[in-house]
């Protein structure tokens, strides 16, 4: 007995797989005819939809076709291990035929066949709600997997079929010969497109999840053109292009959070590509309005280029972010939030007006492209190992300037909110501007929220529009305070744009450590006259003695004013 019937036996007798008769099974169109089976349409009287048999023969259970053999039980092994799920293909169990000379498997019949031939036929029809939701289904089928630690390791849009418009995902380890819509041509050159560099460059690699990853980033971009990927290129030389770093452009229509997504899946180096859910995570998130852009695109390349050059660190990890959710995705970048409760106390005002300057180029980058950020807020601004070195992130909610009156949806993370948005008027780089007066305010008091805990979403929202705006740290100087005003004055017009805003950053900077505020506050409440290159700690000694300074200057006038009252007083008895 061969090891296939050993297991055949125990996998029955264990009840993990269904044992049906030959004679409840009436074989009819022939699908495919390999070297070592047929595949079969076919009908089940105990089973009420059409199905199909995947057939091999015993006498090719030899030991020259050893893979074939383990290539099948790994099959039924997966398909044995696996609960029903809505996008994974159902086995229904295994058949011997009349003559015992072969074994079928049963399996759910898809009956709007392979997603490359769905795509094809659907192609003018298909909108992108539909194709969103088809993504969703190819990862929700792939979560499931490798939730059980079951990696498929042969995702094509061949392996991917559809029954009644819905993603079922097939063929867990088949020979090619033995795959229904597979010749021994696709397996070889045309499943190229899928496979990760790795594989052509490091023959000691062995894949793991993230290669399934890899092959769902270009399913995600073959469902948003319908097309084959590299359709019209040489397979044998697509290998080497593959290493070389070719990709498949975006098609313009595509929303931007989708073509970010399968971008990041299909980089060549595994450990950058996202985990599964997070690509279920991405998925749920995608608005559907906000399109592809190649110049946004060009944009978002420009930035990257630019930061690795100055960091020596991996692209940008566009991630999406919710209304206050703060960026977690790169480990080797702390947010500013971060940088500023750890820092605080060593920060002098001369480094935390440089970390503005830095911030505020970034912003430049953007806007002068006609961009807007649209949620720019502290967790969106990353800081690197350099002292300067600041990367704006959250790059997914960019809009071209000239399409933000097309929509008032309103996003971002409240506190950071610019009270028109409130009022239903849409983003503009003058929002962008008021967010950068908030983050002035993290600065300075050392990545505090600056409105605490104190307020719902709501209730902020209402404040803002009121003219709340955060508290002025101890010991701010004048001309940072006068700064952040301007930012978040409640009328868009009134707050400087980009190229103003780093002028007077640059016009503080140019005075280095002579300059001190001049007209300190004469209540003593704004004990504003701060060297910049004094540390936190200084700055409240220095305030502390700044304001009893007042204090003191404030009673030797009124000492002076009595003495020249009573003296006046003496001179007119006479």
């Amino acid at each position: 007995m061969t090891s296939l019937e050993e297991w055949f036996d125990d996998a029955i007798s264990d009840g993990k797989i269904r044992k049906i008769p030959h004679e409840e099974i009436s074989k009819g169109k022939l699908l495919s005819d390999g070297s070592f089976g047929k595949v079969y349409l076919a009908e089940c009287n105990s089973i009420p939809e059409k199905i199909v048999l995947k057939k091999i023969k015993k006498c090719h259970i030899k030991e020259k076709e050893k893979d074939i053999l383990f290539a099948f039980i790994k099959e039924l092994k997966i398909h044995s291990n696996l609960d029903q799920h809505a996008n994974i293909i159902q086995l229904y169990g295994i058949s011997e035929s009349e003559n015992r000379n072969s074994y079928y498997l049963v399996i759910q019949c898809a009956n709007d066949g392979t997603l490359s031939g769905f795509l094809k036929e659907k192609r003018d029809t298909l909108d992108w709600a539909t194709k969103i939701s088809l993504a969703k289904q190819m990862a929700d089928g792939i979560h499931y997997l490798h939730s059980r630690d079951i990696i498929h390791r042969d995702l094509h849009s061949r392996n991917i079929l559809l029954h009644d418009g819905q993603i079922k995902i097939a063929d867990f380890g088949l020979s090619k010969d033995i795959n229904s819509q597979t010749s021994s041509t696709f397996r070889i050159l045309g499943a190229t497109a899928y496979i990760e560099p790795k594989m052509f460059t490091d023959i000691r690699y062995k894949k793991d999840k993230r290669s399934d990853i890899y092959g769902l980033g270009v399913l995600f971009w073959e469902i948003s053109s319908c097309c084959i990927p590299f359709k019209d290129l040489n397979q044998q030389a697509l290998m080497g292009q593959i290493i070389n770093g070719l990709r498949e452009d975006p098609l313009p229509d595509t929303p931007f959070k989708y073509m970010e997504l399968y971008r990041h899946c299909w980089k060549p180096e595994p450990k950058d590509r996202p985990l599964i859910q997070e690509v279920c995570h991405r998925l749920e998130s995608i608005r559907i309005d906000l399109v592809f852009n190649p110049a946004l695109v060009d944009l978002i390349d420009e930035l990257n280029d630019k930061l690795d050059s100055k960091l020596h660190v991996s692209n940008i990890d566009m991630q999406p972010f919710g209304k206050t959710n703060e960026n977690n995705g790169d480990a080797k970048k702390d947010n500013l939030r971060q940088y500023l409760q750890n820092e605080h106390h060593n920060l002098t005002w001369y480094q935390r007006v440089a970390l503005l300057e830095s911030i505020v180029e970034n912003l430049q980058s953007i806007h002068t492209k006609n961009y807007i950020h649209c949620n720019l807020h502290i967790g969106n601004v990353l800081k690197g190992k350099l002292d300067y070195e600041i990367e704006i992130a959250g790059l997914s909610y960019l809009r071209p300037v000239e399409e933000t009156g097309l929509s008032k949806e309103l996003y971002g993370a409240p506190p950071y909110t610019a009270p028109e948005l409130f009022q239903g008027l849409p983003h503009t780089q003058a929002s962008d501007i008021y967010s950068i007066g908030i983050i002035m305010a993290d600065i300075a008091s050392g990545g505090k929220p600056p409105f605490g805990d104190d307020y719902s979403s709501v209730q902020l929202a209402l404040a803002i529009i009121d003219g709340l705006r955060p508290k002025f740290s101890y010991g701010m100087p004048r001309c940072w305070k006068d700064l952040m005003k301007k930012c978040w004055h409640e009328n868009p017009s009134q707050r400087p744009n980009v190229n103003q805003l780093l002028e007077e950053i640059r016009e503080i900077l140019r005075f280095g450590s002579k300059w001190v505020v001049e007209n300190i506050d004469k209540d003593g409440t704004d004990a504003s006259s701060v060297d910049i290159n004094m540390s936190s700690v200084e700055q409240e000694v220095y305030s502390d003695l700044a304001t009893m300074m007042i204090c003191l200057d404030i009673n030797s006038n009124n000492e002076k004013k009595n003495e020249s009252e009573k003296e006046n007083q003496s001179l007119s008895k006479f």
